[in-house]
């Protein structure tokens, strides 16, 4: 009887680590394919010359849908020295934890590289606000998303 109560236990062992390691690789996963993504967006906004319009950001939803990328998004803009700008984005990894029915999110951050502006080109006139507006970098408005 000893050896049955110890082989059970071992194999509820077993399986608790198994579940572990198998929602620990799910979330690395996830978190992979969210940082892919914030790649992706940051490389079209400087290979764009900045986000001049809603064309621009149709696009970046485009890009999100394509990808399955569910979650919101969040993304302003800082001057920077001789005319140009710095865009700042914030992407969110979700994951829900079924037993206790909570949903965490966890931000991923990106920024571009500076972006020498046109002349007459005013990026507060476009849809994407500037940081710091508010009190925080970001707005709290996602973008996107369910």
């Amino acid at each position: 009887m000893r050896e049955a109560l110890g082989g059970t236990l071992l194999t509820y062992i077993v399986l608790f680590f198994l579940a572990v390691y198998i929602a620990f690789m799910a979330i690395v996963i996830n978190y992979a394919k969210v940082y892919k993504m914030k790649n992706e967006i940051v490389s079209y906004i400087e290979n764009s010359e900045g986000i001049a319009g809603n064309s621009n950001m149709l696009e970046i939803f485009k890009m999100m849908n394509e990808n399955g990328y569910p979650n919101g998004m969040d993304i302003c803009y800082t001057n920077g020295k001789n005319n140009s700008v710095y865009y700042s984005i914030r992407l969110y990894m979700a994951f829900s934890l079924p037993l206790v029915d909570n949903k965490i999110e966890v931000p991923v951050n990106g920024e571009t590289s500076a972006i020498k502006l046109p002349k007459d080109f005013d990026p507060s006139k476009g849809v994407i606000k500037e940081c710091g507006v508010g009190g925080s970098k970001f707005s709290g408005t996602k973008w996107g998303g369910a």
